[in-house]
């Protein structure tokens, strides 16, 4: 049996220097946070370009706050690209793919704010 992709995924939030607008260390009212995904090969293989969606219905999330358009940008073998807003929506509605191979045994990441 060939060897199979395994890939694990996890989200969490932070709260960047430049968002801590009340300036208590915590993540409060009126704060800009920032959301990580993080994919990550833990498999023997490469996952090819383009093989995984990455989709996140932040809708329950937006109720309460605001996205901050253009902030959306994907992290790969140390490349930071910008991710399109679609007209002004939130790009993870309708999902992006995979910018490059996966490679054995390292992570992609998307932040947003």
């Amino acid at each position: 049996v060939p060897p199979l992709p395994e890939v694990a995924a996890s989200k969490f939030v932070s709260l960047p220097s430049d968002g801590d607008h009340d300036g208590n260390g915590r993540i409060s009212a009126g704060d800009t946070i920032e959301y990580t995904i993080r994919l990550t090969n833990t498999g023997p293989i490469d996952v090819p370009e383009g093989s995984l969606a990455i989709i996140d219905d932040a809708s329950p999330c937006l109720d309460q706050a605001d996205y901050i358009l253009f902030s959306t940008k994907y992290h790969y073998n140390g490349t930071v690209e910008d991710i399109d807003d679609y007209m002004g929506g939130f790009p993870l509605d309708n999902g992006i793919s995979t910018k490059a191979d996966l490679l054995s045994m390292t992570a992609h990441q998307i932040t947003y704010r």
